[in-house]
C-alpha cells in the first residue's frame, strides 16, 4: 500500500511540476499565431470558401433585421470569377460573377438583379474585412476562412 501511494503522489507532484514549467499566459501571446495584412491583393487571395463571420450595421438596421443577419451564416465560395453564396439558415441560394478592381470588389447577383461593392479593409490568410458600399442594412463585413 506504501508503494502505490508514493508511486502515486511522485505522479501527482511529476504531474503539477510539468504543467507549471509548461503553461503559458496570455500575455506573452504563446498561443497567438500573428497574421500578417496582404498588402497587395491579388484574386489568388480571394478565391477561397468564406464563412460572413460578424456584421456591422447602419443604425436604421434594426431588430428582426439584424438578428436575421447574425444567425444566416453566409458562406460564401469564390472559384474563378464565379461566386456562390449560400445562408446555411434558410438555405437561401445566389450565384453570380465577381471582379476585383484594386481594393474594391464588385459581386453580381442573379438572384437580386444587382451588383454590390465592397470595399477591402484588411486581407488576412484567414479573414477578410471589408467595407459595405451602398448597403441599407451593413456597413461592415468580417469573413473568416479555412482554406489555406
Amino acid at each position: 500500500m506504501k508503494k502505490v501511494l508514493k508511486w502515486t503522489l511522485a505522479v501527482v507532484v511529476s504531474v503539477s511540476l510539468g504543467m507549471s514549467v509548461v503553461s503559458c499566459s496570455n500575455d506573452e501571446g504563446g498561443n497567438e499565431i500573428e497574421q500578417r495584412s496582404i498588402k497587395s491583393v491579388k484574386e489568388n487571395h480571394l478565391e477561397k470558401d468564406w464563412i460572413a463571420a460578424h456584421f456591422e450595421f447602419t443604425e436604421s438596421c434594426k431588430g428582426a433585421a439584424r438578428f436575421a443577419y447574425q444567425v444566416s451564416a453566409v458562406h460564401i465560395s469564390l472559384k474563378g470569377k464565379n461566386f456562390k453564396a449560400v445562408d446555411k439558415y434558410s438555405l437561401k441560394e445566389d450565384r453570380g460573377t465577381w471582379l476585383l478592381d484594386n481594393d474594391v470588389i464588385v459581386v453580381d447577383s442573379e438572384e437580386f438583379g444587382q451588383s454590390f461593392t465592397f470595399k477591402i479593409k484588411e486581407l488576412k490568410n484567414n479573414s477578410l474585412y471589408v467595407d459595405v458600399i451602398g448597403h441599407d442594412d451593413i456597413t461592415a463585413i468580417e469573413l473568416v476562412t479555412f482554406t489555406p
